[in-house]
């Protein structure tokens, strides 16, 4: 069993149902007589200026090297198996960052900083393994974007909790293989809260835990809201658990570049200025049990003072569903979710024209990952057009499962004046390039690639979009054949 996976089952026996309101009224989902139960209704990680944060050792402990406050750049922090103390105080680091040693640990006193000056652009670097960080308020390091100031170059199992990551740029933090981020304040950075990548910046990571950080107010540095709260690309297995998600400008979580086999439980996603949560280009996720509350309103705000009529969405799924040949489960399951007030509820999109070799679409070089045929070489006329790689080359949005949620939303609680909110979607659009052109990937998308509605309950003025964006539905006519969405489920 995976690290992930072990780590989620210990934290899922302790999922937050409810929380007293006491401390945190303003988070409270006003839900009337919700059919589901098991997502928090308060934040589940109440983290940014807790006193836990403070909760670092006040002396040194026994054995441990003791860092004074003020400028570092003389201490040697590259002995393995030592930890490090850092007193109460400003730490700087002179011209270098800190690279850890193997199986080393760097905690802080309360009131210990570390601060970049707002020109160093990293504060951990380096490859070794097995690195705890804790405690430390890590702020005003100029990382350039697609960089982390803390675990710059993805070392694996490093355990990163406790700690204040602010006022950063770029990610103030990089989580990679076999490691843990919990109990983290991760806000105001530049770019995103976090990124997950591949162990020393490349390949797939795998077995990330990111857990009850309160991640917010990231992305103000990103061009066309771009950032956001976090981003993990091509990832092997995850849980994103427990964790508040709020305020980023730009989508709470996104899941990128063939990740699969992920978790996304028990969260909080509130007020994020684009998507809750983006799953693209990706295989095999449970996202369950997860409150959403005004998200994309921003964005949704956006697209209709222009006219788009491309549905946004709280769930983005873009050529993303289950598949048995990767990890994890082979279905992209949206189950027992609270969603309130958002602007749109679940698309389900897939690019006709987005597929490895494509000449039209981003990532060039990028292929699949279901089949070891399948490569930007092969993906090419005339082979692409007959099977198996006809299907194998394209990231098929199939297999999803949108179930047993609850759906509410009042427009004019979300400042929406017209059709193009409360939505819900399965579409594609008309392909342009060989193999997929014409209507192939809109039909496929919407009958024959085992994307299911079911059992869900809705309140409020929800419309339905089927195979693009030009056929826009009632209730009624969503449940009815050819589409046959939605069996079991309610409006109200």
């Amino acid at each position: 069993m995976r690290t992930a996976r072990a780590e989620l089952g210990r934290r899922l026996g302790t999922l937050i149902v409810g929380f007293s309101t006491s401390a945190c009224a303003e988070d409270v989902i006003d839900h009337g007589n919700s059919g589901i139960t098991g997502y928090p209704t308060t934040s589940p990680a109440r983290v940014c200026g807790s006193a836990a944060l403070q909760g670092g050792p006040a002396s040194v402990p026994p054995g441990a090297v003791s860092v004074a406050a003020g400028d570092n750049s003389g201490v040697d922090f590259g002995k393995a198996d030592t930890t490090y103390w850092f007193a109460p105080g400003v730490h700087t680091l002179g011209p270098d960052q800190i690279g850890p040693a193997d199986n080393s640990t760097f905690i802080g006193a309360p009131g210990a900083i570390l601060d970049g000056q707002n020109v160093k652009p990293a504060a951990f670097s380096q490859h070794a393994v097995n690195v705890r960080i804790a405690y430390l308020e890590i702020r005003n390091f100029a990382s350039p974007n697609d960089e982390g100031v803390v675990n710059h170059d993805g070392g694996t199992g490093w355990i990163i909790e406790n700690n204040y990551l602010h006022q950063n740029t770029g990610a103030a933090v990089f989580v990679s293989s076999y490691s843990t981020l919990r109990d983290n304040c991760v806000s105001d950075n530049g770019q995103y809260g976090l990124q997950g990548i591949g162990p020393g910046g490349g390949g797939s990571g795998v077995d990330l835990v990111i857990d009850h950080n309160e991640i917010a107010h990231n992305g103000e540095a990103a061009t066309d809201h771009l950032g956001g709260g976090a981003k993990v690309w091509n990832i092997d297995g995850a849980s994103v658990t427990h964790n508040w998600i709020h305020d980023n400008l730009g989508i709470g979580l996104s899941v990128d570049a063939n990740s699969r086999d992920f978790a996304i439980e028990g969260n909080l996603f509130a007020d994020n200025y684009g998507e809750a949560i983006y799953y693209g280009i990706s295989y095999n996720a449970q996202i369950r049990g997860n409150s959403l509350q005004r998200n994309a309103l921003g964005k949704g705000a956006d697209f209709a003072a222009r006219g788009d009529d491309f549905p946004v969405a709280a769930v983005y799924v873009s050529e993303s569903g289950g598949d048995r040949r990767v990890s994890g489960t082979p279905t992209l399951e949206i189950s027992r979710n609270h969603f309130e007030n958002n602007w749109g509820g679940v698309v389900l999109w897939e690019s006709a024209d987005r597929f490895c070799g494509s000449p039209t679409a981003a990532r060039s070089g990028y292929c699949t990952i279901v089949s070891a045929d399948a490569t930007p070489t092969t993906c090419a006329q005339p082979d692409i057009a007959t099977a198996p790689l006809y299907d194998d080359c394209r990231w098929k949005t199939q297999n999803v499962i949108v179930q047993s949620n609850e759906f509410r939303v009042a427009p004019a609680n979300i400042g929406c004046t017209n059709e193009l909110c409360a939505r819900q979607a399965i579409l594609s659009n008309a392909g342009s390039t060989p193999p997929y052109v014409g209507t192939a990937v809109e039909d496929a998308i919407t009958f024959t690639q085992d994307n299911h509605f079911s059992q869900n309950r809705y309140f409020g003025p929800w419309r339905f979009t089927a195979h693009d964006t030009s056929v826009v539905m009632n209730f009624a006519a969503w449940q009815a054949p050819p589409y046959a969405q939605d069996q079991g489920s309610t409006l109200e």
